[in-house]
C-alpha cells in the first residue's frame, strides 16, 4: 500500500531534514554545497527563490505541502546529452556502452488509486512540477491531470514541466486550460555547429 505521509516522513528523510534544521550540510547536498562555495548558483539557491516561507522541519505535515515534484518514471523519446538513464530510458544502452553499467528501467506505481491518494493527501499543493522521463508521452501523467481536475479547483494550481515538448496534444492543452498557469523548461539538444 502506498502511504504518502509515511514516505514523506520516513526515518531517512527525517534524519536528512534534521541535519538541515541544525544548519549542517548533509552529504546528499554536496553538489549544491560545492557550487555555492565556488560562488555559483545552486539548485538550492534557485528553489529558495521560488519557494519562500517554507521553514524546514524534521516532520512534515502534508497539509503544509505547497509544492509537489512528481515523476512517472524514466520513459522518454529522446536521449539528450545533458540527461541520463534515471530520467530517460533511451540512455540505458548508451550508459552500458560508455560505463559498462546497466540500470534497471524505472517504473513507478501511479495507479488511479495511488494518484487519488496523492491528490487528497497533499490537498493544499498549489504548484506541481513534472520531471522525466518525458511527461507528455507517459499516459499516467495525463490521467493524473484528469483526476486532479476532477478532485480539485485547478484554477489555483500552477503546473511546471521539464519537457522536450515533442508530444503536445490537443487533449493535453485542453487539460492545461483548467490550471492557473503552466511553466515550461524545455530540453533541446543542439545539432551541427550548435
Amino acid at each position: 500500500n502506498f502511504a504518502p505521509t509515511q514516505k514523506l516522513n520516513s526515518p531517512d528523510l527525517v534524519k536528512f531534514r534534521r541535519t538541515l534544521v541544525q544548519g549542517e550540510w548533509h552529504p546528499a547536498c554536496d553538489m549544491c554545497k560545492n557550487a555555492e562555495a565556488r560562488g555559483v548558483e545552486s539548485m538550492r539557491t534557485t528553489w529558495n527563490k521560488v519557494i519562500t516561507n517554507a521553514p524546514i522541519t524534521e516532520i512534515i505535515d502534508p497539509a503544509n505541502v505547497k509544492f509537489l515534484n512528481l515523476s512517472f518514471g524514466n520513459k522518454c523519446n529522446s536521449r539528450c546529452m545533458t540527461c541520463n538513464s534515471e530520467s530517460s530510458n533511451q540512455w540505458l544502452e548508451e550508459e552500458k556502452f560508455i560505463w559498462g553499467r546497466t540500470m534497471i528501467p524505472i517504473k513507478l506505481d501511479h495507479t488511479i488509486k495511488t494518484n487519488t491518494r496523492l491528490i487528497h493527501t497533499f490537498f493544499n499543493a498549489t504548484t506541481i512540477s513534472f520531471l522525466g522521463g518525458e511527461p507528455t508521452i507517459v499516459e499516467e501523467h495525463l490521467e493524473f491531470l484528469k483526476l486532479l481536475i476532477e478532485h480539485r479547483d485547478c484554477s489555483k494550481i500552477q503546473l511546471q514541466y521539464v519537457s522536450n515538448l515533442t508530444n503536445l496534444t490537443d487533449e493535453l492543452i485542453d487539460c492545461w486550460k483548467n490550471f492557473k498557469a503552466i511553466g515550461l523548461t524545455v530540453s533541446i539538444d543542439g545539432y551541427g555547429k550548435v
